[in-house]
């Protein structure tokens, strides 16, 4: 912190969300109107397959002779790469 030679006055602000902002707060994720997903779904879904898609890459990159061995010895290549994440 930078040293401070003169006084200083803190503001405290408050915030009182009216009745939409509320509603918007804790609204779903899902169009009510539609029972659509709604565009913050879509979004989080594609952030949430762009991750799944990295992470597979990852660990055929970086364990491919492990997760070939496994699958030779007649484990499911997803149950290896699970073993692998949590490993």
């Amino acid at each position: 912190m930078p040293a401070i030679s003169t006084g200083r006055i803190t503001v405290p602000i408050f915030f009182y969300p009216d009745k939409l902002q509320k509603q918007a707060m804790w609204q779903t994720i899902t169009d009510v109107e539609e029972a659509a997903p709604s565009s913050k779904l879509a979004t989080m879904q594609t952030a949430a397959n762009l991750a799944a898609s990295a992470t597979h890459a990852d660990l055929w990159a970086s364990y491919h002779a492990e997760i070939k061995e496994l699958c030779d010895l007649g484990f499911d290549e997803e149950l290896a790469l699970n073993a692998l994440i949590s490993h």
